[in-house]
C-alpha cells in the first residue's frame, strides 16, 4: 500500500482511494467445453464492463451504513466522485467545501476508506445497478465515445485494452452477482491500494488514520499480489504484439444526429524515455482551444472551415500508449477533414516541428502544470496517475523533464510512430434515412 500526503498551506482539502489494477482489467475467464467433432476447446467468456460495474456496487453501502448514510457523510462536507478508466483502474476522490475547517477531514475519509474496504454489495442493488450502467451504455452511444472505442480496437486486437471501459449491454446483462465477491477479494490487495491527499490536511494525522484502518483490514493479506505473473503474462503478450499497420473503418450507426472521424497510433507507454516528448506533441497539435495548435490553424484559418478539433491526447498506461486525435463535425464535411489530416500528419512526419513552434509549445506545457496545481481535484487525480504509472515524484520533477526535451527528441518520436501508413482512421457516420416515397394523388378521390 502507498500512502502520498501532499501540504498544501490553503484551506484546499482534497484525498482519495485507487487500485493498481491494470492488465486484470475485464477478466477473460475460461472453462473447456466439447467442440462440435468431439475434442475439448477453450471457451472464451467476455466480461466487458465488470470493473464498471463493480465500481457502482462500491458505493452502495459499508456495514452499519446504506446508500443515503454514506452519501450524507461525503457529500455535506464537500463533493465525491469515482471513476473507472481504460487502462483498469477504480479510484475514489472527495473534495472538501473550502469553508469547512481543514482539520477535520477525518469523518469524510473515514467513511471513503469504509467504503472501499467494507463493501457490503447489497444484492437488491445489483441488477438496478446493472440497469444504471446499461443506460449509461445507450447514453454512450454518441460519434466520439464510438470512434474512440473503435481506435482502441484496432489498435490492440485481442487484448484487454481492446474493450470499451464502460461494456456492451450484453456483457453486462450477463454478468451475476456471485461474480463480484471474487473480483473484489482479487483486487483489493495491499499491493494494488494508493490513498492519498493534497491540500491543508495534517500530514502525521493522515497517514496514521490511513495505516491504522488499513492495518486492520489487511492483516491477513498476501505478501504478493496471487495475479502478478498473470498480468506480467499478459503484458508481455501486448509488449510483443505487431504493430498495427494502416487501418481505415466506417462505422453506419443509427439514431445518432452527427458524425465523427477518429484517429490513433501505437506509441510507447510512460515507462518509455520518449514519454516527454509524446507529451509535447499533445500542446504541439492542439485542441480546439488551442488557437496556436498545428490542427486548429491548419483547419480553421488555411481551410476556413467550420468544424473543430475535439480531443488531442495522448493516453498511456506503464506498459502501452496511444495517441489520439478526434473531431465532431457535419457529416458532409468527414473526407474533407480526413483530407486535412492525413496531409498534416505525411508533412510533420517528412519535415517535423520548427524551432519556434516547438518552444511555445513546451513553455505552455510548463505554464499549463503550473495552474494544474491550482486545480485541487485535477492536481489529486494527476498525483494518483502519477504513481499508478511511474512515481509521485515525477510531478515534483515534471518541469525539469519537461524543459529538458529538445526539439530533435520530438522529431524522432514523430519519425518512429506517426507514420501515416500506420495510423488507424475510424469513420463513424449516422445511418442514412429513408427516401420518402411520392404520394400518388388520383383525381376525383
Amino acid at each position: 500500500m502507498v500512502i502520498l500526503s501532499r501540504y498544501m498551506p490553503s484551506r484546499t482539502v482534497a484525498f482519495g482511494i485507487g487500485l493498481r489494477h491494470h492488465a486484470i482489467y475485464d477478466r477473460i475467464e475460461k472453462k473447456p467445453v466439447i467442440a462440435a467433432d468431439g475434442t475439448s476447446a477453450e471457451e472464451t467468456i467476455d466480461r466487458e464492463g465488470e470493473l464498471h460495474v463493480l465500481e457502482h456496487l462500491l458505493l452502495k453501502g459499508t456495514p452499519g451504513h446504506n446508500f443515503e448514510q454514506c452519501a450524507l457523510a461525503l457529500e455535506k462536507r464537500g463533493t465525491f466522485s469515482a471513476h473507472t478508466r481504460r487502462f483498469g483502474i477504480l479510484s475514489w476522490a472527495h473534495i472538501a467545501n473550502p469553508n469547512y475547517p481543514h482539520n477535520n477531514f477525518e469523518p469524510a475519509f473515514k467513511m471513503l476508506m469504509r467504503l472501499a474496504a467494507k463493501p457490503t454489495f447489497p444484492a437488491r442493488e445489483f441488477d438496478y445497478e446493472k440497469e444504471v450502467v446499461i443506460l449509461e451504455i445507450h447514453r454512450d452511444q454518441e460519434p466520439l465515445v464510438i470512434g474512440m472505442d473503435t481506435v482502441y480496437e484496432e489498435l490492440y486486437r485481442g487484448s484487454p485494452l481492446a474493450r470499451s471501459v464502460i461494456g456492451k449491454e450484453k456483457t453486462v446483462q450477463n454478468l451475476q452477482r456471485a461474480d463480484f465477491d471474487d473480483l473484489y477479494r482479487a483486487i483489493f490487495i495491499p499491493q494494488n491500494v494508493v490513498v492519498l491527499s493534497y491540500g491543508a490536511i495534517p500530514h502525521e494525522r493522515f497517514v496514521a488514520a490511513a495505516k491504522d484502518f488499513f492495518s486492520r483490514r489487511f492483516g491477513n493479506a498476501p505478501a504478493e499480489d496471487p495475479l502478478k505473473a498473470w498480468k506480467e503474462e499478459v503484458h508481455e503478450r501486448m509488449r510483443s504484439a505487431r504493430p498495427v499497420l494502416g487501418v481505415r473503418k466506417e462505422k453506419v450507426v443509427p439514431g445518432i444526429g452527427a458524425s465523427s472521424i477518429s484517429f490513433g497510433w501505437n506509441v510507447p507507454s510512460s515507462a518509455s524515455p520518449e514519454f516527454y516528448a509524446l507529451l509535447l506533441l499533445e500542446y504541439i497539435l492542439g485542441p480546439s482551444e488551442s488557437n496556436s495548435g498545428i490542427l486548429s490553424l491548419e483547419i480553421r484559418e488555411k481551410h476556413r472551415t467550420t468544424y473543430r478539433v475535439d480531443t488531442v491526447e495522448y493516453d498511456y498506461s506503464p506498459h502501452h500508449g496511444c495517441f489520439f486525435v478526434s473531431s465532431l463535425t457535419d457529416v458532409n464535411l468527414l473526407l474533407q477533414f480526413e483530407e486535412i489530416m492525413v496531409g498534416v500528419c505525411q508533412r510533420l512526419w517528412s519535415e517535423g516541428v520548427g524551432r519556434e513552434r516547438f518552444e511555445a509549445a513546451r513553455e505552455k506545457a510548463i505554464s499549463s502544470f503550473e495552474l494544474l496545481m491550482e486545480d485541487k481535484k485535477e492536481f489529486l487525480d494527476r498525483m494518483f496517475l502519477a504513481e499508478l504509472f511511474g512515481s509521485s515524484e515525477e510531478l515534483d520533477n515534471f518541469v525539469r523533464r519537461i524543459s529538458a526535451v529538445k526539439r530533435r527528441d520530438v522529431n524522432d518520436v514523430l519519425k518512429r510512430y506517426f507514420n501515416p501508413d500506420h495510423m488507424v482512421r475510424v469513420v463513424v457516420r449516422p445511418e442514412p434515412e429513408p427516401a420518402k416515397s411520392a404520394e400518388t394523388v388520383v383525381p376525383g378521390v
